[in-house]
């Protein structure tokens, strides 16, 4: 559902919706790696969260919209919004520099400690798929790509 939505508050609510599969995750296993990966993944996941949910605040205050199709290219003078977007974006994906990696790894050595090595592949494929409607809404919003 996060891929399919071109509102941006919707997106970003449907991709907290699919990355708290990672919290129960954790949860579930219920083991002490498990929990400390739920922490920092759930520590991390809330800054990246609020810097998305800002720069769609700061969107919907200039542009009086946050319509993805609307938005499309009218962006670029909101460069560091942009940017914190798309870095936002990147953490949400999981890249290595940021909270969301470290603890989303921890989630994924204590599911193959426990015998749960195919919890690894989902949780990937939720991380892609969020991650990509969010760097997707950065690469047409603003710098114009993709059709509108």
């Amino acid at each position: 559902m996060c891929f399919a939505q071109f509102h941006l508050k919707r997106m970003l609510a449907f991709s907290t919706i699919s990355h708290m599969e990672l919290l129960f995750v954790g949860f579930g296993l219920f083991t002490p790696a498990g929990m400390a990966g739920l922490l920092v993944y759930l520590a991390g996941h809330s800054f990246v969260k609020a810097a998305l949910f800002l720069t769609t605040g700061i969107l919907l205050h200039r542009f009086r919209t946050v319509e993805e199709l609307e938005l499309k290219g009218q962006c670029p003078v909101s460069p560091v919004t942009g940017i914190v977007f798309s870095v936002a974006g990147s953490a949400l994906a999981g890249m290595p520099p940021f909270t969301t990696f470290f603890g989303s790894a921890w989630l994924d050595e204590a599911a193959r400690s426990s015998g749960y090595g195919w919890i690894t592949v989902v949780t990937s494929l939720a991380a892609i798929a969020t991650a990509g409607a969010v760097l997707r809404v950065a690469g047409r919003i603003f710098l114009g790509l993709g059709p509108g």
